[in-house]
């Protein structure tokens, strides 16, 4: 296949110490270069996917201590969803 390249000017002078090196011609290096370049392009490993941590807010900053800090958070919280549910289920008081 014939086509027309514009090599940058510090390929193009590796190209030609590569063709004065040896008794290859400019066309061979070319080639060589080329082949050497894209088979080591599919070989190399493919970039992984970026992990990212997801994280979501925990009350505003609010940094638990101990498992015994976590235990009362929880029972506080039973205890509220217990009121609740029982003041919905209580006939209104009259006076």
């Amino acid at each position: 296949m014939r086509t027309t390249l514009t090599l940058d000017p510090d390929v193009a002078a590796l190209l030609k110490k590569a063709v004065a090196r040896g008794d290859r011609s400019f066309k061979d290096v070319v080639n060589t270069a080329l082949r050497r370049g894209l088979e080591a392009a599919e070989s190399a490993p493919k970039p992984r996917k970026r992990f990212v941590q997801r994280v979501w807010p925990n009350g505003g900053g609010v940094f638990l201590k101990s498992p015994q800090e976590i235990k009362q958070l929880l029972l506080d919280e039973d205890v509220e969803r217990f009121l609740e549910v029982t003041r919905r289920q209580s006939p209104p008081v009259r006076d």
